[in-house]
């Protein structure tokens, strides 16, 4: 595996995650909406070593981690977020980076699996013949709720959310690939042209593919009317910047892509193929 080239960053991101989990977690109006068994700030999902040496970086984007991330054993429940920083920092490291090799979530092999093999990457260790390794990362809170971000009182969400430290953590990954599978408002507060292109170091970035898919008929449309696109069906929109970084924005429907055709369909495959191959066509 290769070493995450600058460290120092990596654990100033890291203690700027904590203070924002130390914020949340005692703050009266926020407490009840927090999971009772939480005790670390989900930074990323996935190993970051194995990401990191990958040759095509993929990154998948939510909202905030599900409740059901501490229902059953996913991480060292042991971590005390509140001791000195140097004593955790490697035990929370790994918990984070095993993640995907001790009982996982379903949401993700069942979500983001599907796209992310399309592209010839995976999360998971165990799924050989992958050349890539992807990693997931939230926009709004690195917190684990009880219930889904959109329940959550408007009120509350403002003062949980922290969407600079998304930003931090995202410039920081340099990603190749960004995968987002969110509303509009999560969308818009993270995303858009000219975010996407700064975000990335790019000077500007385009609007490039628009895929839709039909319910009744079961097949995918590109480049539809892109203002009406997503207003009845499911939706894949691709953007692309100067800088050779893709951006990927799909329509949830319980699960990332949820209701499209997507198990053994070479047209929701061939979509995520051509994006990867985009990538590899310009690298070369």
């Amino acid at each position: 595996m290769g070493e995450i080239i600058d460290k120092n960053s990596l654990n100033n991101i890291m203690k700027n995650y904590i203070a924002d989990y130390c914020r949340v977690e005692s703050d009266k109006e926020i407490k009840p909406y927090i999971h009772e068994y939480v005790n670390i700030p989900i930074i990323w999902f996935g190993d970051l070593n194995a990401y990191d040496s990958s040759k095509i970086k993929i990154v998948t984007v939510a909202l905030n981690p599900s409740d059901r991330e501490f229902t059953e054993l996913r991480f060292d429940k042991t971590i005390n977020i509140h001791r000195d920083f140097d004593l955790i920092k490697n035990r929370l490291i790994n918990t984070l980076n095993q993640y995907f090799e001790y009982n996982p979530y379903e949401w993700f092999r069942n979500g983001f699996e599907w796209a992310l093999n399309a592209m010839n990457a995976s999360y998971f260790q165990e799924s050989g013949g992958f050349s890539y390794r992807a990693i997931h990362i939230d926009i709004y809170s690195a917190v684990a709720t009880r219930v889904k971000w959109t329940k959550i009182p408007t009120k509350i969400r403002e003062k949980m959310q922290n969407v600079e430290l998304f930003k931090e953590l995202l410039a920081f990954l340099e990603p190749d690939i960004i995968i987002s599978c969110c509303d509009k408002n999560g969308f818009g507060s993270s995303f858009n042209h000219d975010l996407f292109a700064k975000e990335v170091g790019a000077s500007s970035c385009e609007w490039i593919w628009d895929y839709e898919y039909n319910y009744q008929n079961g097949c995918y449309k590109k480049n539809v009317d892109k203002n009406r696109i997503g207003s009845m069906n499911q939706y894949i929109r691709v953007f692309h910047n100067d800088s050779n970084k893709i951006l990927i924005w799909g329509k949830t429907r319980n699960l990332p892509f949820g209701g499209m055709k997507r198990i053994d369909n070479p047209e929701f495959t061939g979509i995520f193929k051509e994006i990867v191959q985009r990538i590899d066509d310009c690298d070369k």
